[in-house]
C-alpha cells in the first residue's frame, strides 16, 4: 500500500514511537520530533525521518499525530488543586490552632492519629 500523505508525529516516546512505525509499515511517509536524542537515533535507524522542531514537522505532513506528556501539568494542577482546598478549609473554622490541623488530617487523609 502506498499513501502519498506525510504525518508528524511529535513526542515519539513509547506511544509516540509504536505509532509512527505502524504508519511506516502501512506505507506513509513519517516523520518525528522528539526531545531525547536516543529516540531519535532509533527512529533514523528505523526509516523515520527525524525533523529538527516541531515547525520543520508543520512543513513536512499533512496530517501531525502530538503525543506528549503531560503529567507535568497534572502534577501542578492537583498541587493547585489540594493547597486551595486545605487553605478554604482552614479558612472556613473559627480555630486556627495546631489541634484543628491535628484533627482535620486525621479525618481527612487518615494518616495521623493523635
Amino acid at each position: 500500500m502506498n499513501n502519498n500523505k506525510n504525518i508528524g508525529v511529535i513526542g515519539a516516546g513509547s506511544m509516540g514511537m509504536a505509532i509512527a512505525l505502524n504508519l511506516q509499515d502501512k506505507g506513509y511517509q513519517v516523520a518525528i520530533r522528539d526531545i531525547r536524542s536516543d529516540i531519535e537515533t532509533t527512529a533514523r535507524h528505523s526509516g523515520l525521518t527525524v525533523c529538527s522542531s516541531p515547525a520543520a514537522i508543520a512543513a513536512h505532513a499533512d496530517f501531525i499525530i502530538i503525543m506528549v506528556v503531560i503529567i507535568i501539568i497534572i502534577m501542578i494542577g492537583c498541587c493547585i488543586f489540594l493547597s486551595v482546598y486545605f487553605l478554604m478549609n482552614l479558612l472556613a473554622q473559627p480555630e486556627f490552632g495546631c489541634s484543628y490541623l491535628r484533627h482535620r488530617f486525621s479525618i481527612r487523609i487518615g494518616i495521623i492519629k493523635y
